[in-house]
């Protein structure tokens, strides 16, 4: 497998074949990620070079490389090359206005998208017309983190999608197809010993984190602040979180019902953030009885079964770990909901 480089204006550098190991980490929900371990020659320390963006045959996304590492040990020689897709462009640009959306989830990232300061070669893609929508406020905040909080709570992805050959990179929104058990409008695919793609599986169930009722604190002061409640429970069921929301504001225009639909709409992101961590594991070939982006692929929602393990569930592929070593690949699904990576309220 060739991995072909490229500088930040998408023009064409060299081929890297001598790697030892590549895993290329999408993500439906955030920014995806890689990792390259190859060795120290002139070529490819020309090639692995800050900023330069990375892709690999039959790859949707492409990379930039954001940390290059050399080692001189007893285990010999190598360099390891690692950065994130092209979606990470956003984690370097703030939303400095306040802006308010009150729409589709497509809508809410392009006008966020539009607020901050271009994105050279960026593009829009086509409106899929999902009808998902959601009502939030950001102002001064990371344009990245507010994409995949409006990702999470819809249940939209996203990506940046390079075309070397026009020279330009489209950000586009996409949803996962429904192939579970219980419908007969796609194609099926189940994740079972039966069909031998469930290697090296692992089940993870977490609650430490799950909240089941948040109160969002608006503007105001002591009695006379505004407050929302969102969710709920009771005894042991009960799991309370608070969220500061006096960053969003009002303006002269917005009624008290409007700026209390957008506090709810934050307690609702909330509880989106605070679901119960549950998910599996595995590892399969990528041309196994359902072969990799043909029958599947990233976002879609697929039947696990695992009886030993009392498991029978339809789960959304939410990452998928390609793994090419030894002239191989193997791909390594996550199904479900992962534990969350930052659970920080204050900036978004």
């Amino acid at each position: 497998m060739e991995l072909r480089v490229y500088n930040r204006m998408l023009e064409f550098r060299g081929v890297v074949e001598n790697h030892t190991s590549v895993l290329w980490r999408r993500k439906y929900f955030a920014c995806g990620e890689f990792q390259i371990h190859a060795p120290i020659t002139k070529e490819n320390l020309a090639l692995f070079i800050i900023g330069n963006i990375v892709a690999i045959r039959d790859g949707v996304e492409a990379g930039i490389i954001e940390s290059v590492e050399c080692f001189d040990n007893s285990f010999g020689k190598k360099m390891v090359v690692s950065g994130r897709f092209l979606s990470a462009y956003m984690d370097r640009r703030l939303i400095h206005q306040t802006v308010t959306v009150d729409g589709t989830a497509e809508y809410a990232m392009r006008k966020f998208f539009e607020s901050v300061e271009p994105i050279p070669l960026v593009k829009f893609g086509a409106i899929k017309g999902f009808d998902e929508t959601i009502r939030m406020q950001a102002t001064m905040k990371n344009l990245l983190i507010v994409i995949n909080k409006i990702s999470r709570a819809t249940n939209i992805g996203y990506r940046f999608v390079p075309n070397f050959t026009d020279k330009t990179i489209t950000f586009e929104t996409y949803k996962g197809i429904d192939r579970t058990l219980e419908q007969n409008i796609n194609s099926r695919v189940t994740f079972s010993n039966e069909y031998d793609n469930l290697n090296q599986a692992s089940y993870n169930f977490n609650d430490e984190l799950y909240k089941t009722k948040v109160i969002v604190g608006g503007d105001g002061e002591g009695l006379n602040r505004t407050y929302v409640e969102v969710g709920g429970g009771s005894g042991y069921d009960l799991r309370e979180i608070f969220v500061d929301a006096r960053n969003i504001l009002r303006d002269q225009h917005m009624s008290d019902d409007e700026y209390k639909r957008l506090l709810y709409e934050k307690g609702v992101s909330a509880l989106a953030e605070h679901k119960i961590a549950e998910s599996f594991n595995c590892k399969t070939d990528a041309e196994n009885n359902f072969k990799y982006k043909i029958n599947y692929d990233l976002g879609d929602i697929v039947t696990i079964y695992k009886p030993e393990w009392n498991i029978s569930k339809n789960r959304r592929i939410v990452e998928i770990e390609e793994i090419y070593e030894r002239g191989s690949r193997m791909i390594s699904p996550t199904f479900g909901n992962p534990l969350p990576e930052k659970l920080d309220w204050s900036d978004a």
